[in-house]
């Protein structure tokens, strides 16, 4: 309840009393310590202050206002000390000036408060729901500052400080405590020296395309490759002019190509999860599965639902040409055979660094067919030795190598050295996995606009950090 006076104070119990001639002698009488902070606020419980104006004491349902020619001393009769824990709630839009009182245990904001200056020494937690505006924190233990919001924390002087947890786009000016346990942000904050503490949270917000996708359960394997898939300029390009309409896993695809990049929130790729389902049956259930699985299934599908005269956008885009050459030792024969593919699957070394140049070099090889697997020369009309070379003979527009970390009874994380250009390719996107054989996770880098991001289900932040780890596991080059 909220009086029309300037100042109104709701206490646990209707027993305040003030200074004025008909409260002295109650208040001589008492034995309790009091506290007094100057504040200006609309809600405060069980908080002695003194008004800076006079005010007038009338009591009705509880709720207290006085005035008076002098500033008065509303204190409560129940005990409070500098050992007890004293709690302001704001529900509404209060401006705190000055909180003075040494034990402050909660400032709990739920609207938009702005505290000037908490000067109390045992400041325990402040928590905002909402926009706080924290210029100054100069007591010593602070336990916990968490804000669910956008604050913006000038200066936080606090010595103890054992968390900073803040859940949106807070920006830090200063963090001079000196023992800090752990600074949480799923936001971007900066100490006023520039030192980046961590990278962008983007809040969607006027970024139109930069958002994350839910994880239904287990589904982080489907959401890195949807990040990485939606970046390749030839199929943002052809759902612009598709009609493709069908209710099937391809026009939920090229719904969601379309409809992510005008997404200012989370983005829910059900419709994807359940058409996969239904080309693979191992997608029906929530366990984890592997992203190249995934990837091969979509695009696969969508193949098949696209393809005129056996050629397609996903064949055109995606599909590179193996070229085998067999020689016939006996005589001067040879034959030719071209096989496609979508990925280019390199084994990576589990003694050795490797790089992506030597890896590919290694995919094209020779090998001798002699004894049980001699060829059978056409030419000749019988079996015969003969050098069997394998070798790429066509580079796909968009380029998905994937790096063969998995083997039948471990996983190997050796670093992979990857360069941004390969020849006329770009790289536009990395699919990562942490964890081991048994499982892990998946997350993305994906290349938007000149900037990298880190795609992490739902969360997508700005990367300051490297983009390849030895957790690449899925590689995308585009023809530029």
């Amino acid at each position: 309840m909220i009086t029309r006076t300037k100042y109104s104070f709701t206490p646990a119990k209707s027993d305040l009393h003030c200074t004025c001639a008909n409260c002295r002698n109650k208040i001589a009488n008492s034995q309790d310590n009091t506290v007094t902070a100057p504040v200006r606020t609309r809600f405060v419980k069980d908080l002695t202050v003194r008004s800076k104006n006079p005010v007038m004491h009338t009591i009705q349902r509880d709720l207290i206002t006085r005035s008076s020619s002098q500033p008065q001393l509303l204190t409560r009769n129940s005990p409070i000390n500098d050992l007890l824990p004293v709690q302001i709630s704001s529900r509404s839009n209060p401006s705190v000036r000055d909180l003075s009182a040494k034990p402050l245990a909660q400032i709990s904001s739920r609207s938009n408060p702005s505290v000037r200056d908490l000067s109390a020494k045992p400041l325990a937690q402040i928590s905002s729901r909402s926009n706080l505006s924290v210029r100054d924190l100069s007591a010593k233990p602070l336990a916990q500052i968490s804000s669910r919001s956008n604050p913006s924390v000038r200066d936080l002087s606090a010595k103890p400080l054992a968390q900073i947890s803040l859940r949106s786009n807070p920006s830090v000016r200063d963090l001079s405590a000196k023992p800090l346990a752990q600074i949480s942000s799923r936001s971007n904050y900066i100490t006023r020296q520039g030192t980046r503490i961590d990278s962008n949270i983007v809040s969607a917000g006027n970024n139109k395309g930069l958002v994350g996708l839910m994880n239904l359960g287990n589904t982080c394997y489907m959401n890195a490759s949807l990040q990485c898939l939606r970046c390749v300029d030839t199929l943002k390009r052809y759902v612009q002019t598709s009609d493709y309409s069908k209710n099937d896993v391809t026009g939920h695809f090229l719904e969601f190509v379309k409809d992510v990049w005008q997404a200012t929130t989370i983005y829910n790729p059900q419709k994807i999860r359940t058409g996969t389902a239904l080309e693979n049956d191992q997608f029906r259930n929530n366990g984890q599965h592997d992203a190249q699985e995934f990837l091969n299934t979509l695009m696969d599908a969508m193949h098949e639902s696209l393809k005129e005269n056996r050629i397609s956008i996903i064949s055109d885009t995606f599909y590179g040409k193996y070229e085998t050459i067999v020689k016939c030792k006996s005589c001067d024969g040879m034959t030719k055979t071209y096989e496609d593919f979508m990925f280019l699957t390199l084994p990576v070394s589990d003694s050795d660094m490797d790089d992506l140049d030597g890896l590919i070099k290694k995919s094209s090889h020779s090998e001798e067919l002699f004894g049980e697997n001699q060829y059978y020369c056409e030419k000749c009309k019988k079996l015969s030795n003969a050098l069997k070379v394998v070798s790429i003979s066509k580079l796909p527009d968009v380029l998905i190598v994937h790096l063969k970390r998995f083997t039948k009874t471990n996983k190997i994380n050796n670093f992979v050295n990857v360069p941004n250009k390969y020849g006329e390719h770009e790289l536009i996107g990395v699919i990562n996995h942490s964890g081991g054989l048994s499982g892990g996770h998946y997350t993305a880098n994906v290349l938007i606009n000149d900037k990298w991001y880190l795609m992490n289900d739902s969360s997508c932040r700005v990367m300051t950090e490297n983009v390849i780890t030895h957790q690449a596991y899925i590689l995308f080059y585009e023809k530029k």
